[in-house]
């Protein structure tokens, strides 16, 4: 029986620490870079939901209060972005957001989740820059009465699991 030898694991742990890159090394192969947005003034987004591809290179992402004022960018375009405002409306009854996605699909809409788990359905295509994005109605997620959500995630994909079919609440 062979006995694995001291050598030979400092050379194989030598030779595993040498592929770890140095932070120099790290930061100068990473290709991403913090993309130049505009924001409104006095704007404090808590969520972003990351929406449907814009163009071949880019992809919209939207920023939203607790309270439903929302403003749009372009993510991936490479150059200075100017935001685009929207409200969202029909949720003036709902506590606070804590949850929002995007579909995949231009027309799929946001889907949102109140702290006191409400899910909220805001269908259709974004609205144009100043626009209002109509929501509702809330549904009530199944949750313990008198509990708080402080953070969810919900999404409708295709099928059971994303397979692919109908779409689904997941």
């Amino acid at each position: 029986v062979a006995q694995p030898s001291s050598a030979g694991f400092s050379d194989v742990l030598a030779e595993l620490l040498s592929a770890i890159p140095s932070a120099d090394e790290a930061a100068a192969s990473q290709s991403t870079r913090a993309e130049e947005v505009s924001w409104p003034a006095f704007f404090e987004p808590k969520l972003m939901a990351c929406g449907p591809s814009h163009d071949a290179q880019s992809s919209l992402v939207a920023t939203l209060t607790q309270r439903g004022f929302g403003a749009m960018a372009v993510a991936g375009a490479g150059a200075a972005e100017k935001v685009e405002t929207f409200k969202l409306a029909g949720l003036t009854n709902l506590p606070p957001l804590v949850g929002a996605s995007w579909g995949a699909d231009a027309s799929d809409g946001l889907l949102l989740i109140s702290k006191a788990g409400h899910l909220v359905n805001c269908p259709g295509v974004r609205p144009t820059a100043g626009g209002i994005w109509q929501c509702g109605p809330a549904q009530r997620l199944p949750i313990l009465e008198g509990s708080k959500v402080l953070a969810g995630a919900a999404a409708r994909l295709a099928g059971p699991g994303g397979a692919g079919g109908q779409q689904m609440l997941h």
